[in-house]
């Protein structure tokens, strides 16, 4: 045994040096240099996915134009050259002058440069803006329209702090300056703007030179001096600065170089954005509110025709443009119409609009103004009718800042044991008031060649149930946002389905799925949308419209009610202890002057603690009676000690003979339990914490909701444990000191160990106390607030005032009183057990006897 138990820990050692090794010295990582270009466009050619080129031309058009081309030039060693200078999105038409005769001796560089242009024109094709970040202005939203596909690219949420005028609700991953996002990217001649919102520092940016500020097309040359040659670079730069900054950016318009001053600021939350590619960076993911036509069947077995994948791969016209207004056209090539028997011409219109606010109902909680406006119509200008069917995807790309660490309330009552994800899916039809897919679900059943649809309109349940396929709203639901769709006229609109999904890409006609990842931890993470389809009978020379209010919103309590979305906060079991807490929380932040919500946990716990003395009182009493009674109960042992049944019953003769409760200690705990649950749940979810610093103007522990996060170590960490591993990407110092603090308060308050026993329980109690601070290492860092100062409490609890005393006398006056009634006890259930035992004996004799006499 001595043997083995060496080898268990000499194995368990060189474990624990590997993991230090890797730790410490991590594998290089290999750099790419010429000699990989063949890998490299290999593996961007496999992402690429044969992609259709953006001004619609398949492989044999440029198969054709490669024969017709006279430059000579080796299209390898230019693709290998572009690599190797970080230039990876470059124009169009820079492309067509590249490739131009050069592409059909090799279909890898082909794919790889149709896939850059197409990422190249979403970064930055004709973006266009509506809404504004002005600090003063009327505008909830500042919103990007990307008319590549005719979809949103980014909602950027404009609300003010009325005492600081700083964003209320800022990026919280992003820790440097914001100068706006500006969609800068790589073309031949510099780093070049995409966009420019207005009210961004880059629209505010002055210059003695130029009337307005940086706009989109110009060229980045440099920022403070340094200068900029890629956009990564660009990135890296940026990432460095501060809000409040004031930076130079040098920029070149046409031929004349100008230059630029302005302010950083925080980075306002993007409620949708591209996908950042979390978990597969070279996806090109779909952007939000894609919409495409599609051959519409009754059979719900039979997939819908797409009739023309231009509307989702190519450049819409926009026809009205406005501040606050935009509309977009494209309209369908007849090949694509005649091919599914369709006649022309058909074209979809898209309408976005963002809402100008009254000065009142800028900063109200209290008005349904928290949404923006879009429609879609859908012309037939043939002369006959036609049926033709849509297909609308949802908002993608939405807040996933706390999936390393939140642990979201599943919004269905029904699954006990499934987990919520950082984008959840959600839906109301006339037949179920209230559906929620969890993202970790989603993705299961995608992965499950078995899995089943997660329908919020099902078009089997619709036979029999019509009220299955009528829709109050549709959602993306994050720990704090929510973005959710609602037809225009409040009333419910039909569709064929609706169903949740895994967000994907759409290359040359076909949805391609990213790479989901292994660990399923990680599946929190992926992005998740719905989609919806409707068939429509269109009278000729006639059009068919659907309007929605787009609600993008924080989880404000008062806001959600404006919308009938209360059900989205979901506090679980205990909420009946988290919503009066959260009410006593913000009662008490409104009466400390708004300083810090530390102030107000700090208060609660210190009522509940002051609550809790009777029963602190009585424990210690309790501890006191124990300590009092270990020699009698160590005397009752030696007594009976190869007899469990009589120790138990002489120990609890004993104990109530002396009115000793074992399970009194723990009433405290109890009672103090669905505080603990309820302010969980509650820090976790409310919103007035996001963003709120333990301290003002800390720069550590600046969200209270979320954990301290000291220091980011993830390049330390092996990845089982690091960003979807027990401990994060960052190290938590509050629980570490909680974990201290409650190991100090166990040593003061256990009494001295009298045997082998009670010494190896209060050593597991201190294993347990390790194990609590790997559970609770990831909690919100108002949760260790509350337990650092209710240590506090107790420890100064035992300190100043006076120590609860045993009445040890009147005890011992009870102990004189002759033999005990667990003496008693004992010689009656020896006499007792005897006479039974006699009793037994006789009736096995009796059953022997007439057993005999029967044989005989």
């Amino acid at each position: 045994m001595k043997n083995r138990s060496n080898f268990l820990f000499a194995l368990g050692m060189a474990m624990l040096m590997m993991l230090i090794l890797q730790w410490v010295f991590p594998a290089p990582k290999k750099p790419v240099d010429a000699g990989d270009a063949d890998a490299a466009v290999a593996q961007l050619a496999d992402s690429a996915d044969g992609g259709q080129s953006p001004d619609g031309a398949s492989d044999d058009d440029s198969s054709d134009q490669a024969q017709d081309g006279d430059d000579g030039t080796d299209s390898e060693s230019i693709v290998r050259e572009r690599i190797n200078e970080s230039i990876l999105y470059p124009s169009d038409q820079e492309i067509l002058d590249v490739v131009k005769g050069e592409v059909a001796e090799s279909a890898e560089i082909n794919a790889w440069l149709r896939q850059r242009s197409l990422t190249s024109v979403r970064q930055m094709g004709n973006l266009t803006t509506i809404g504004s970040l002005y600090e003063s202005g009327t505008d909830r939203y500042l919103i990007t329209l990307n008319p590549l596909g005719g979809t949103v690219r980014r909602i950027e949420l404009n609300v003010r702090d009325a005492r600081t005028g700083h964003y209320k609700y800022r990026d919280l991953i992003w820790k440097g300056g914001y100068i706006g996002s500006i969609e800068a990217h790589d073309t031949l001649e510099g780093v070049r703007v995409g966009v420019v919102g207005p009210g961004t520092p880059a629209d505010l940016a002055t210059s003695a030179d130029s009337d307005g500020g940086i706009k989109a097309g110009d060229i980045l040359l440099s920022l403070n001096g340094e200068s900029i040659t890629n956009a990564e670079e660009f990135g890296r730069m940026m990432a460095v600065t501060h809000p409040e900054d004031d930076i130079t950016v040098k920029v070149k318009r046409g031929e004349t170089e100008i230059d630029f001053s302005t302010t950083l600021t925080h980075k306002p939350i993007e409620l949708v954005r591209p996908e950042p590619g979390v978990l597969d960076p070279t996806f090109v993911y779909d952007e939000s509110f894609q919409l495409t036509l599609r051959v519409p069947t009754d059979d719900p077995r039979k997939p819908w025709t797409e009739i023309d994948a231009d509307i989702r791969e190519s450049q819409w016209e926009i026809t009205k443009s406005d501040d606050n207004n935009v509309e977009m056209r494209f309209e369908v090539a007849p090949a694509a119409l005649k091919k599914h028997g369709l006649k022309g011409p058909v074209a979809v219109v898209k309408r976005f609009g963002v809402p100008v606010l009254d000065e009142a109902d800028v900063d109200s909680v209290s008005t349904r103004t928290w949404h923006w406006d879009f429609d879609f119509e859908i012309e037939n200008g043939a002369d006959t009718a036609q049926d033709i069917g849509y297909e609308l995807k949802g908002p993608t790309g939405t807040p996933s800042e706390t999936w390393w660490y939140s642990q979201k309330t599943h919004g269905r009552a029904s699954a006990l044991f499934s987990v919520a994800g950082a984008r959840d899916v959600l839906g109301s039809t006339e037949y179920r008031n209230y559906q929620f897919w969890g993202c970790p679900e989603i993705v299961s059943e995608a992965l499950d060649d078995n899995g089943q649809t997660q329908f919020f309109a099902d078009p089997y349940e619709a036979v029999e149930n019509p009220g299955a396929s009528k829709v109050n709203w549709l959602g993306v639901d994050t720990l704090y946002f929510n973005i959710t769709m609602f037809p225009d006229n409040g009333e419910t609109f039909d569709v064929f389905s609706a169903f949740a999904e895994i967000n994907g890409g759409y290359r040359n006609g076909q949805t391609v799925a990213p790479k989901i990842p292994k660990n399923t931890r990680e599946h929190k993470a992926v992005d998740c949308t719905f989609r919806v389809f409707k068939a429509e009978t269109i009278a000729a020379g006639n059009s068919v419209s659907q309007p929605f209010d787009i609600f993008s919103a924080p989880k404000d309590p008062d806001i959600l009610e404006q919308y009938g979305l209360e059900q989205t906060r979901a506090f679980g079991w205990f909420w009946w202890c988290s919503k009066p807490l959260l009410w006593l929380m913000h009662l008490l932040y409104w009466l400390t002057l708004g300083i810090t919500y530390t102030i107000p946990i700090i208060i609660i716990t210190v009522l509940v603690r002051c609550l809790m003395i009777p029963f602190s009182r009585r424990a210690a009493l309790n501890a006191q009676m124990m300590q009092y009674l270990q020699p009698q109960m160590k005397a009752i042992k030696e007594k009976f000690p190869d007899d469990m049944q009589k120790q138990a019953v002489a120990q609890q003769e004993l104990f109530k003979k002396h009115n000793y409760k074992p399970l009194g200690g723990c009433l405290m705990g109890f009672i103090q339990l669905p505080v603990f649950l309820g302010l969980y749940r509650g820090l976790s979810l409310d919103i007035a914490l996001r963003d709120q610093p333990l301290i003002p103007g800390l720069s550590w522990c600046s969200n209270l909701s979320g954990p301290d996060q000291l220091m980011y170590w993830k390049h330390l960490m092996p990845s089982w444990l690091g960003e979807a591993g027990w401990f994060g990407p960052y190290l938590n110092i509050l629980p570490l000191a909680t974990m201290v603090l409650f190991l100090v308060q166990q040593k003061m308050f256990t009494p001295p160990a009298v045997d082998e026993q009670q010494k190896m329980m209060q050593k597991m109690m201190s294993f347990m106390m390790l194990f609590m601070a790997i559970m609770f290492f990831k909690v919100p860092a108002g949760l260790c607030v509350y337990f650092v100062t209710s240590s506090i409490w107790a420890i100064l609890e035992k300190k100043l005032l006076p120590k609860p005393e045993l009445d040890t006398a009147k005890l011992e006056a009870a102990d004189d009183k002759g033999p005990s009634l667990a003496e008693k006890s004992m010689a009656l259930l020896g006499r007792n057990k005897t006479s039974s035992d006699d009793a037994a004996r006789e009736k096995i004799e009796m059953r022997r006897k007439r057993n005999r006499k029967f044989k005989k």
